[in-house]
């Protein structure tokens, strides 16, 4: 009897490990339609009509930014001259997402950041504890896997997705259905911290009727679009919360123990770091330079009579950052051409961009 139950336990054992085990990624690759190989933050896999990620175990629970830069937008016959959005060079976002391991899915998560939790005792901030800080967007079951990393189908999410397309700015961009079957992934660049992703996409227009103006018959544009997925640091900036004369900030909701809650503002600000041998020279008030000091690069459309002005306009805010220690910690120059740096893109965040709208 007990020899039989013991049998029993062992064969559940071995059909649970089993049914649980994934394919390693060569494996699962192995025998499907030539595959491209794009390494990068996420080694990224083309085969056919589908594209996979390959997820370090180093990455879940980290947090990246994205941001969709328009490269191209149609010629609108609709388009209100008041309307300052939507042209080549704007950027939408940046919006945020994580991965999370459940089981053998990994869980792309929504980082909860609107809300701070100042003080935990008191209803309303137990209330917005419960809620926790972060929602679910996705589930990408696992589909291999290697030691240290999981390989999730991402193509029809990079394709269909909002957080990856121009529908969260469908209201400013006065655009409606999005034609699916148009969605192409034209070309994806890897990088050691982030990824570039150029699509395009066709809408439908969505004109808004105004009072004494005719309202203009629909039409399908062609959108090029360039998204950057970007790893943050480890080591988010601490919070500052903003004084009325600040010019940049955010609203964050603030819970402080059971008063409901109430809207600060928080400075939106740049990542500018001493250098370590600096920290004693910054700390008796000698100015010193930031380990990344802010440079703009300026569209090459621009007519060369601005580009100086523009530089200088850029150049005027260096007072203002010396009053906060940093000397030479803002510049601008004109956007290299691809024989001066071939990584150069207009919509990786990495470089801060000012485009020229020729409109």
């Amino acid at each position: 009897m007990l020899k039989g139950i013991i049998s029993a336990i062992f064969l559940a054992v071995v059909c649970t490990f089993l049914y649980g085990q994934q394919p390693s990624i060569a494996t699962f690759l192995k025998g499907r339609a030539p595959v491209e190989v794009i390494p990068g933050m996420f080694t990224t896999y083309r085969s056919d009509k589908y594209i996979y990620w390959e997820i370090p175990d180093s990455l879940i629970e980290r947090e990246f930014a994205v941001t969709t830069t328009i490269l191209a937008a149609p010629a609108r016959p609709d388009r209100d001259m008041e309307k300052k959005f939507g042209y080549s060079g704007d950027m939408v976002g940046p919006v945020f997402f994580s991965f999370r391991k459940q089981g053998d899915e990994l869980w792309m998560m929504d980082p909860q950041h609107e809300r701070v939790i100042e003080n935990p005792e008191g209803t309303y901030a137990k209330i917005a504890a419960q809620r926790g800080n972060e929602r679910l967007y996705k589930i990408l079951p696992v589909k291999a896997r290697n030691q240290g990393s999981s390989l999730v189908e991402i193509g029809e999410v990079l394709k269909d997705f909002p957080l990856f397309t121009l529908d969260i700015v469908s209201f400013d961009l006065l655009i409606s259905t999005r034609l699916r079957e148009k969605d192409c992934i034209k070309e994806i660049k890897g990088y050691d911290n982030r990824l570039l992703i150029h699509a395009s996409r066709a809408y439908r227009s969505s004109s808004m009727g105004m009072p004494g103006k005719p309202v203009s018959p629909p039409y399908i544009g062609d959108w090029d679009t360039g998204i950057c997925i970007k790893l943050l640091s480890k080591n988010p900036l601490e919070t500052v919360a903003a004084s009325s004369g600040a010019y940049f900030s955010i609203s964050k909701e603030c819970f402080q123990g059971d008063q409901p809650a109430i809207r600060n503002a928080v400075i939106k600000r740049w990542r500018l770091e001493i250098k370590p041998e600096d920290k004693e020279k910054y700390m008796r008030g000698e100015l010193v330079e930031p380990i990344q000091p802010i440079i703009f690069y300026i569209d090459r459309n621009t007519p060369k009579k601005y580009i100086s002005c523009i530089i200088e306009a850029v150049r005027d805010w260096r007072p203002a950052f010396e009053k906060a220690g940093f000397k030479n910690a803002i510049d601008a120059r004109l956007a290299p051409t691809v024989e001066e740096d071939s990584d150069f893109s207009i919509y990786d965040s990495t470089y801060p961009f000012i485009s020229w709208k020729i409109s």
